[in-house]
């Protein structure tokens, strides 16, 4: 799929998140306008731009540089070639998909490095390299351009990062813009691999770039030079189509004829950028740098490299220089624009501070000394270093003594529950089982073992990404949870941010499976039936969304087992064609239930084991283009029973351990859980979610980013029409095989065995599981297993306030909800470990 942002997995650990805590806290009361649902800790800096009545500058799309990966290449090419002091540079990257035939990449590669890198170009990194190596080289900016652009797993890419550059012709010096040279090397790139189709050598291709060169070099820097590039040009013969930068790609400023127009070639019109044009934006640049640089030190610190995290805290000066060089000249070249500059540089001075700040709070003084100094550029009185280390100790100390109250009581009032969860005292503010629990309103009781361990130094010592919910009780007015995972390897990098997503999207997960209808769970990917792809309310939930892409993926896992490269793949084609040159072959594989175990213990639920399993059968599919099958019974039996001995086991071993199934996994443990608890309420037994079962109300189950069902069925099909489940192998005497393999599928959870496990084999096999279990409750415990688990428990929620389930703590870690306590709490969170600026609505992991 391509939605921006979505499915993106959690970021690296974020230990400085709340990297402007200072200015912050100042801008709180500066600007009182500012929206309190924002997300990104730039919100209160935005509304101070917004709040501007002479016309403000635009922020609105600074975090493309540290959210984004390609952006962060940009900042990293701009460090590396020094010029994070010069903001009147501009930096473009670039990822263009090449039509590679194959075998080819590897000379491609070489004979465009052999003509790129002279003159102007030195200023623009290019290279031609497969979608793996850059996974290899980056696996983050790998799944971004696989979830955000046109790049696939197979793809042969044109990476460029780089700057403008001045070129000289006969009238004199012009600047070539940064994506005119990522557009020249655009070119290039297709003239070789055009070039070298057409049979030249690499000696012809050298001779015809330079003969390019020389046509460039004539036409200057305006638009008959973009034109040449952007049209299309014949070369030694050999014809290059039209080139452009795509949304895909993105600049540190708008490019000429970017959406607003503008009288210059639109050779960019939908590139993605971070400043705007508009006037005195040289200073914009510069605050963005800034802004971007505690992000980076973060993303350093995350990745344990001090090397990088002082690299990006030294450059506090290198930038600071450059904002006041553009600061003073934009101050001459714009005196009415006077009040906004000055506000500008006031919010540099706040975040060179509240970086100052922050690293001496979370113990980073090395560090925090580069930044001081580097606020002399600037202001000629700051705060003594020992001062700021005293700020630092009292904001420690305040903040844990804040959050400790907080986190008990925030926003509830102390209430005793009765066995219906009704208060004993009007209001129905019990809390609720919500992503980070809130703790019971009463006071006085141990924070517990959920929160310690997303709180604490080593974030309980367990892999978040494979923690699951697998024990609830309900009873006494008390709901009783816990969650398990694997613990963490050495040297893992994860964030408590990951926690929070793996134990939100759990409980979202299971409010989904009480309110909806257990027929309705199930999910379709067939190019025959695009009206029957999922339910649809089903398809507004992660859980929807959990099955949804799993199935697609599910897909994915078999066509890569299939390929004839691996040994798998290869004895799967030769057992499949006998001896054959052509082979066909249709099927459906979905995903289902697979052996479930639980102990059930009065009003307790253990899962001692939750599998998926995965069934495959041969099914004929009218519309599947390319890849449609014609064949006979006898055929289809026996490729059918091939299917399932040498591929599905592979395919159940990816579903049930491969991390990128992580999410239906966790869905379908919510499930079971679910089902517990309607057997009960059927039954007669009360519970604490009688009003939410079968109610149709997923209320904050519903997803906020954008993500719907059709997107994926969508992506299904252009693979099929890609041709990315046709198969060809060149066998030694010559010739060529193809075999076609179409799957459709789906998972059906509409029904989830379970099997009784008595107290003597839960004793026998999972020994001491209960004490774990209760020993959770307080602190992170290890069970015999290995496993890690981090239990809360909360008094019994009322259907109001499961209204509020999986945006609670969101709300609450982003400071949504006004009150002047749970902002210092929401911060003080931050600071022990967890992220605030990647959840956008509703997310799903």
């Amino acid at each position: 799929m391509r939605s921006r942002h979505a499915g993106r997995p959690a970021r690296p650990g974020r230990r400085l998140t709340a990297l402007l805590l200072a200015a912050l806290v100042a801008l709180a009361t500066a600007a009182p306008g500012a929206s309190a649902a924002r997300t990104r800790p730039l919100a209160p800096l935005e509304a101070t731009w917004q709040a501007d009545p002479g016309g403000q500058l635009d922020m609105s799309r600074l975090p493309m540089l540290w959210e984004t990966e390609r952006g962060k290449l940009i900042m990293r090419k701009l460090a590396e070639d020094g010029n994070l002091g010069r903001p009147g540079l501009t930096y473009a990257v670039t990822h263009v998909v090449l039509d590679v035939p194959p075998g080819m990449t590897r000379d491609v590669a070489a004979i465009f490095a052999s003509i790129w890198g002279t003159r102007e170009e030195e200023g623009t990194r290019a290279r031609v390299l497969t979608a793996q190596a850059i996974n290899r080289e980056n696996p983050q900016l790998y799944r971004e351009l696989l979830d955000e652009t046109a790049v696939t797993s197979k793809s042969v890419v044109l990476q460029t990062v780089g700057r403008n550059w001045p070129q000289v012709n006969n009238n004199g010096w012009f600047k070539l813009h940064a994506e005119i040279m990522a557009l020249k090397a655009q070119a290039k790139a297709k003239y070789v691999v055009a070039a070298r189709a057409a049979g030249r050598t690499p000696d012809q291709i050298k001779t015809a770039s330079k003969e390019l060169d020389r046509r460039l070099q004539k036409l200057g820097e305006g638009n008959a030079y973009r034109d040449y590039l952007a049209k299309g040009f014949t070369l030694d013969h050999v014809a290059v189509g039209p080139s452009r930068l795509s949304k895909d790609d993105e600049v540190v400023r708008q490019p000429c004829g970017n959406k607003s127009g503008g009288t210059c070639s639109a050779v960019a019109p939908d590139a993605g950028y971070a400043v705007p044009t508009q006037t005195a934006d040289d200073t914009t640049v510069a605050l963005a740098y800034a802004l971007a640089a505690p992000h980076l030190i973060d993303d350093a610190l995350a990745a344990h490299d001090q090397q990088d995290a002082q690299m990006w805290a030294g450059a506090f000066a290198t930038i600071a220089t450059g904002f006041k060089t553009a600061y003073d000249r934009d101050l001459k070249r714009f005196p009415e624009l006077k009040p906004r500059l000055q506000q500008a540089r006031t919010l540099m001075n706040k975040v060179e501070k509240a970086a100052d700040l922050q690293l001496r709070v979370v113990g980073q003084r090395e560090l925090a000394t580069k930044v001081h100094s580097s606020r002399y550029v600037l202001q000629s009185h700051i705060e003594r270093a020992e001062d700021l280390d005293a700020e630092a100790a009292k904001v420690k100390k305040d903040a844990a003594e804040k959050s400790k109250k907080a986190v008990q009581n925030v926003g509830l009032a102390c209430t005793k529950a009765t066995a219906l969860g009704e208060p004993a005292t009007g209001g129905k503010r019990l809390a609720a089982l919500v992503a980070l629990p809130l703790k019971a309103p009463c006071g006085g009781e141990e924070e517990s073992g959920l929160v310690k361990g997303l709180m604490s130094g080593d974030l309980g010592g367990v892999d978040f990404s494979t923690l699951q919910m697998r024990y609830m009780s309900d009873a006494g007015g008390h709901v009783k949870y816990a969650f398990s995972g694997r613990p963490g390897s050495a040297g893992l990098v994860q964030d408590a941010g990951s926690g929070l997503d793996a134990v939100e999207n759990s409980t979202a997960d299971l409010r989904t499976w009480l309110v909806l209808d257990p027929s309705e769970f199930w999910v379709n990917l067939n190019p025959d039936e695009p009206s029957r792809i999922i339910d649809p309310a089903l398809g507004q939930t992660n859980a929807g969304k959990a099955l949804l892409e799993a199935d697609y993926l599910m897909k994915r896992t078999e066509g890569k087992l299939l390929d004839p490269k691996t040994d798998l793949g290869a004895k799967y084609w030769d057992a499949l064609m006998g001896g054959s040159t052509k082979a066909c072959y249709s099927s459906r594989m979905w995903i289902v239930p697979g052996d479930v175990e639980v102990r059930e213990d009065g009003s307790s639920l253990y899962i001692l084991k939750a599998d998926l399993a995965v069934k495959a059968k041969a099914q004929h599919v009218a519309n599947a283009g390319k890849l449609s099958c014609v064949s006979d019974p006898a055929s289809d039996a026996r490729n059918e029973q091939l299917e399932q001995r040498m591929i599905v086991p592979e395919v159940v071993k990816a579903v049930n351990t491969a991390p990128e199934y992580a999410p239906i996994r966790r869905a379908f443990l919510a499930r079971v859980i679910a089902q517990w608890i309607r057997k009960r309420h059927q039954d007669g037994h009360r519970t604490s979610f009688d009003e939410l079962i079968g109610s149709g109300n997923i209320g904050p189950a519903k997803l906020q980013d954008g993500w719907t069902p059709r997107q994926v069925y969508d992506s299904f099909v252009q693979s099929i029409q890609n041709g990315d489940f046709t198969y060809t192998q060149t066998i030694d005497r010559g010739g060529v095989r193809e075999m076609r393999h179409m799957v459709t599928g789906g998972v059906d959870f509409s029904k989830i065995p379970m099997s009784a496990v008595d107290s003597a084999r839960m004793d026998r096999e999972h020994p001491r599981l209960p004490q774990t279990v209760e020993e959770s409750a307080t602190r992170p415990a290890s069970a015999a297993d290995g496993s890690v688990w981090l239990g809360e428990t909360a008094e019994s929620p009322d259907n109001g306030l499961w209204s509020r389930t999986s945006g609670t703590v969101r709300a609450f870690v982003n400071g949504r909800t006004g009150i002047a306590a749970v902002i210092v709490v929401a911060l003080v969170v931050v600071v022990f470990g967890i992220r605030t600026g990647s959840a956008r609505g509703r997310r799903a992991s």
